[in-house]
């Protein structure tokens, strides 16, 4: 089977490295032949990135090089650039593939609405139960096809960490550098879970978020890494426990960030709400807040007590590992997708 994926990886945000472990998972598989076409041909131009679709057996090729007419199956994870400049879905679709689309983001834009109502999208896919339930319409239900697929992680790229014992508490979150991303006081959220010794290392933050926060005076507690300033592994390896801040008005889908976390052997503290609690075992392997105080508490707890971010760490790393981490799952859940998308 053909398969014509309508994107590019990156390290960076949810959809673009959820498709790295993806083409970790399909690469070299006999049964699909595989292209991933960019949006620009710029993107020929990331010698790494060129290197790692070689490594996987991955073909990438132009928009201006697409076959006239092919079979097979187009797929795309919150690529909005497909709909916004529609001759590209309408080129999907004129050459003769079917398009299986993921928005993983948590609202539509209208001309996604206008593809899905002029049945250009053979099947939507949703990453969770609380994502179909946040974002299925009678529209999506009447013209196309509806799944859940859940992120897949490649459990290799996301090593256990063993962290050591020691009096400085270092805590803090990664994401892409979206005012959405942080709270209106989010040097503040940190700062007033008052801390008896801490450290905070915050991963994503560019110039435009460092200028939103101009009021605070950041001291010699905090680091605020540019996005990708480290590896997400060696970032991930510097922090004791892992607490989520963002905006309030943002509701998080499956957050892959979080998964990084907790595959890497660290506590959590999240919202409970959203999809946190799928994500994460409350009092197991991390905390779920329902109120401030709470996030003050919980920090406190995991400071004062190694053996018990040690604990919770084991215990994420293992858990997310097996539910996370399973190819088998992944791969018949998309072949399960595409046979039906395919036959339908």
């Amino acid at each position: 089977m053909n398969i014509y994926i309508f994107q590019w990886i990156s390290d960076l945000g949810g959809a673009d490295t959820r498709l790295k472990d993806l083409i970790k998972l399909l690469g070299n598989n006999k049964k699909y032949n595989i292209y991933c076409i960019p949006n620009d041909n710029m993107r020929f131009l990331e010698k790494d990135n060129i290197k790692f679709y070689n490594k996987y057996g991955i073909d990438y090729i132009s928009w201006q090089t697409l076959p006239k007419k092919t079979d097979g199956i187009a797929l795309s994870f919150c690529n909005f650039r497909l709909f916004s400049e529609d001759w590209r879905i309408k080129k999907i679709k004129d050459i003769g593939l079917k398009f299986v689309w993921s928005n993983d983001m948590m609202w539509h834009t209208k001309e996604e609405i206008k593809a899905v109502n002029d049945k250009m999208i053979d099947g939507y896919l949703y990453t969770s139960d609380f994502h179909k339930s946040k974002m299925s319409s009678e529209e999506i239900k009447n013209n196309t096809k509806e799944f859940i697929i859940p992120n897949y992680f490649d459990s290799d790229s996301y090593v256990f960490f063993e962290r050591s014992k020691k009096d400085l508490f270092t805590i803090g979150k990664h994401s892409r550098p979206a005012p959405e991303k942080f709270s209106v006081d989010f040097p503040l959220f940190y700062q007033n879970l008052n801390l008896r010794n801490p450290k905070y290392r915050i991963m994503g933050v560019d110039n435009k978020i460092k200028d939103k926060f101009k009021w605070y005076n950041f001291n010699e507690q905090w680091e605020l890494l540019q996005p990708n300033q480290e590896t997400t592994s060696d970032f991930l390896n510097s922090l004791d426990t892992y607490i989520y801040n963002s905006h309030p008005d943002f509701i998080e889908n499956q957050s892959r960030a979080i998964t990084e976390a907790a595959l890497n052997g660290l506590p959590i503290i999240a919202p409970n709400k959203y999809n946190f609690p799928n994500q994460i075992i409350n009092k197991e392997t991390g905390f779920l807040c329902d109120s401030y105080e709470e996030y003050k508490n919980y920090a406190k707890e995991l400071e004062n007590s190694f053996s018990l971010r040690k604990e919770m760490g084991l215990k994420a790393s293992k858990i997310t590992r097996d539910i996370w981490c399973n190819k088998d799952k992944q791969l018949n859940t998309l072949e399960e997708i595409f046979s039906e998308v395919m036959n339908g």
